[in-house]
């Protein structure tokens, strides 16, 4: 059986790999136009949403301060994942080879596992919420974190 592509044959040539590297750029320059414009003709305010020609002069204005910070987010998530394997992986190979070990953290494991994510977000959000909910506050979101006392 002979493989077939899904090009036709006269796009396999350099013709295909130009139209493979322009496709996306041209839409994203489409869509960024079109967010400007649409910024510019229905006069949405810059707090609301700023058009892309203002964010990329902000980029360009602060981008010394963007890189250092940047730089500190990427030692940051090196080390935690430096930590994750020096303490995960001895962790786990003891919890994976002691019968001990294993029946006492492995059912709390495939607990956490099945946690949804929601309900263990409402633990973090619960203790800022108190005072929003005694302010009268009331979320218009269809996911409630947890039911309104009314």
């Amino acid at each position: 059986m002979v493989a077939t592509s899904d090009r036709a044959p006269m796009e396999n040539g350099a013709r295909g790999r130009m139209a493979d590297m322009l496709t996306p750029l041209l839409f994203g320059v489409g869509c960024f136009a079109l967010w400007e414009a649409a910024v510019q003709l229905l006069r949405v305010p810059m707090y609301i949403l700023p058009p892309p020609s203002a964010i990329f002069v902000q980029f360009a204005q602060k981008f010394p301060r963007i890189w250092e910070y940047t730089l500190v987010t990427g030692q940051e998530t090196l080390v935690g994942f430096a930590a994750a394997i020096l303490l995960g992986v001895p962790m786990g190979l003891l919890v994976a080879f002691s019968p001990l070990l294993r029946r006492t953290f492995y059912p709390l494991a495939v607990t956490l596992g099945i946690q949804p994510q929601l309900s263990a977000l409402e633990l973090l959000v619960y203790p800022s919420s108190i005072d929003l909910i005694a302010a009268g506050w009331r979320s218009s979101s269809a996911i409630q974190l947890r039911p309104s006392a009314r």
